[in-house]
């Protein structure tokens, strides 16, 4: 590797530790070479982070003026980091409405739509209301593990809950 492309890595990963380590809901937890491990305090998930892979850092600011870092991967994958969380693109699953799904999600998003998910079954919400809900939170869930994210207990989550009636249909 040449000193150019090492300075460079080396200031990306600086970069990336500042902007975290001034962040109240996230913490590094480890760095090692030009990776590192970042926890998301609201519900204990943590990513991995290769800055060698990044092709561009751009600093932002949300409409209510809180900065957040956009992180843009070689691969075409993009990350937003946020004072207390981590967000990123839900993935579009086949038959559900775009229009249905934010722009970016965060896996804590995942506990809301099961809790959506529930209140629909108790109050006989129209199947397709309990279908719609299951889809965006596919959608969540499989963006999430596209950027790095492991939710196979979350996965669990939408098995255990009860469908009765949905169940045979879905």
């Amino acid at each position: 590797m040449n000193n150019t492309k090492a300075k460079s890595e080396d200031t990306t990963l600086v970069r990336v530790q500042s902007f975290v380590k001034g962040a109240s809901g996230l913490e590094i937890i480890e760095v090692e070479g030009s990776q590192l491990r970042i926890l998301q305090i609201a519900d204990g998930k943590t990513l991995r982070i290769d800055t060698a892979a990044l092709s561009e850092i751009i600093p932002r600011k949300s409409q209510q003026g809180e900065a957040f870092l956009q992180l843009n991967f070689q691969t075409g994958i993009k990350i937003l980091l946020t004072e207390n969380l981590i967000g990123f693109k839900p993935a579009h699953p086949k038959a559900l409405d775009i229009s249905k799904l934010p722009r970016v999600v965060t896996t804590p998003d995942l506990l809301s739509i099961v809790e959506a998910i529930e209140e629909a079954l108790t109050t006989e919400a129209p199947f397709e209301e309990v279908e719609i809900l299951k889809k965006v939170y596919d959608a969540v869930v499989i963006g999430g593990e596209q950027v790095g994210f492991s939710l196979n207990a979350e996965k669990n989550w939408i098995q255990s809950l009860s469908f009765g009636d949905f169940k045979a249909s879905a």
